[in-house]
């Protein structure tokens, strides 16, 4: 008589896996509730449960902060399924190669983050995106924080033309975006502009192998890339960066950037003198 063979026992779950799955469905859940929603109805409970959200942080509620996460990955996760709940592709609003307005979940995250952003220039709730200044090692630093959305992260631009900093080309990224990306937590209550001011000075002092050095390294101006055109190396200038303060509003009258003390004029390079002084257009 043959023998058969007995099935095999169904492979043990590792812990994330379990919380992942449970994540998954309460999230599920959440959206089988939310899914009839309008738009502003959406933003609407995820603005809610940011409010809920940051209460929690400022609590160290770690445990507490869950809930109010699921809400609001729940209020993405409905905007993205809408393809699930009678949307069409020839819908106004909708693109021609996908039943949903967004082309994958990160874009219907952004949207929703850009809808509960912060003014620019405030400091932000735990978890609500928003652009400000930091002064991280000594530099006016243009912030722009993700909070639970997605998008491109937390980064760090220069302000001060004129003064070193802690990015050669001006720009330095820190984290990425999104809920499965914000691990931020402290054990004590912090806003959001000290918090970050912790995190970002503490990344700047870690080099590629991992060693913390005792200050931070700044580098002269000018900012930006450096090239090379056949033979040739082409030194890193601003011209890019001023060109691109023209037009946004932060720079402008009115605009936050714009009020700081001290701040250069944003002048345009037109021609580089024979004292090798660059000439500005304004």
């Amino acid at each position: 008589m043959a023998k058969t063979a007995k099935a095999k026992a169904p492979a043990k779950k590792h812990a994330w896996q379990i919380e992942a799955e449970k994540r998954g469905q309460e999230i599920d859940e959440n959206v089988a509730m939310l899914r009839d929603g309008s738009d502003e109805y959406l933003v609407g409970i995820a603005r809610e449960a940011l409010h809920h959200y940051h209460a929690a942080m400022m609590a160290c509620d770690k445990p507490g902060r869950l809930p109010y996460e699921l809400v609001i990955e729940a209020c993405v996760e409905t905007l993205y399924r809408i393809e699930e709940y009678g949307g069409r592709e020839e819908r106004a609003d909708g693109s021609g190669r996908f039943r949903s307005r967004f082309n994958c979940w990160n874009s219907a995250s952004s949207w929703l983050g850009k809808q509960l952003a912060a003014p620019d220039g405030e400091i932000p709730m735990h978890g609500q995106p928003g652009r400000f200044m930091l002064t991280i090692h000594s530099c006016r630093t243009d912030v722009r924080y993700p909070g639970v959305f997605g998008g491109v992260g937390l980064d760090g631009r220069v302000i001060d033309l004129d003064q070193p900093f802690f990015s050669e080309t001006g720009y330095r990224s820190f984290t990425g975006g999104g809920l499965s990306r914000e691990r931020w937590f402290v054990e004590e209550a912090m806003t959001v502009d000290e918090m970050l001011t912790i995190s970002m000075e503490h990344n700047l002092l870690i080099d590629h192998h991992g060693k913390v050095a005792a200050k931070c390294k700044l580098h002269n101006p000018p900012f930006g890339l450096a090239h090379w055109q056949g033979n040739k190396r082409h030194d890193a200038d601003d011209s890019r960066l001023r060109e691109e303060r023209r037009n946004d509003p932060a720079y402008q009258p009115g605009g936050f950037i714009h009020a700081l003390p001290g701040l250069a004029p944003i002048g345009i390079p037109s021609r580089v003198e024979k004292t090798g002084q660059l000439a500005f257009a304004f």
